[in-house]
């Protein structure tokens, strides 16, 4: 409902006759008939996508380039996205954590959850200083990211914690790559 209301603000605004809205595990809006002619924008990073925008391509003039429509839009999805994402680590939060376990289909095949923690991390800040055990946390979730597979799930649980969902046919799959 919150995103049908944002992409219905985002389209007054712009004036916009389509505009479709998707965010990463919150949902997808369409609004208005989708014309043969569209513009696709990605929205967050490689590392970590938060959504998809698509909005009418305007005709040839001055608003063919008019980057309007996708900067409000973008900044819905940020907003959205602001309560399921870690803000140290990029990574999704708790919160998303419990939508992704709440939707998994263990029917659909194995799965597999592992939890990590970070083993003697109070030294780090206590020896080091907090900006130093926050650096560490970033680059232990970047290294997590790098090698969880595209369809993996990754959430920091709290404070030196995480969480990987991966589904899989088989359990050896699953096992490998968590190994």
């Amino acid at each position: 409902e919150k995103l049908r209301a944002l992409a219905a603000h985002a389209q007054d605004e712009t004036k916009a006759a389509y505009i479709e809205i998707r965010v990463d595990g919150v949902g997808e809006i369409r609004l208005g008939d989708r014309p043969p002619d569209v513009c696709r924008m990605s929205v967050g990073s490689e590392t970590r996508p938060l959504g998809e925008i698509t909005v009418e391509r305007r005709g040839a003039g001055e608003d063919a380039h008019d980057l309007t429509p996708f900067a409000r839009c973008a900044e819905l999805i940020h907003r959205l996205q602001a309560g399921y994402v870690d803000g140290l680590t990029g990574l999704y939060n708790r919160r998303r954590l419990d939508m992704e376990i709440a939707k998994l289909n263990v029917s659909d095949g194995h799965v597999a959850v592992a939890m990590l923690d970070i083993d003697h991390f109070k030294r780090v800040n206590d020896t080091y200083g907090h900006d130093a055990g926050d650096a560490v946390l970033r680059e232990f979730a970047s290294r997590m990211i790098e090698d969880l597979p595209e369809d993996g799930f990754i959430a920091r649980y709290g404070g030196e914690e995480f969480c990987i969902i991966l589904q899989r046919d088989d359990e050896e799959s699953a096992a490998g790559i968590l190994d």
